[in-house]
């Protein structure tokens, strides 16, 4: 694997200066760094992972909902 495909991979899941405190020998700077991750930083990636959780979150709360509402009112329907 080419070291910068290693550290696009790595740099999605940890910041620089996490990696630096893992890595004190390996000679990379902080701009090395961001120009390596192409924009694809650990923060963005955690934010759109979020984003994505919390949509499929939202998503299943709603139909969980709509069953119980469902379950009301099939009792109040078939109880009368």
């Amino acid at each position: 694997m080419i070291y910068s495909e290693l550290i696009q991979l790595v740099g999605q899941y940890m910041t620089y200066q996490e990696f630096q405190r893992e890595n004190p020998e390996v000679e990379l700077t902080q701009n090395e760094w961001y120009s390596m991750m192409d924009g694809k930083t650990m923060r963005k990636n955690k934010a759109e992972l979020k984003k994505i959780y919390m949509k499929q979150f939202d998503d299943d709360w709603e139909h969980r909902r709509n069953i119980a509402f469902g379950l009301i009112k099939n009792h109040e329907e078939t109880s009368n």
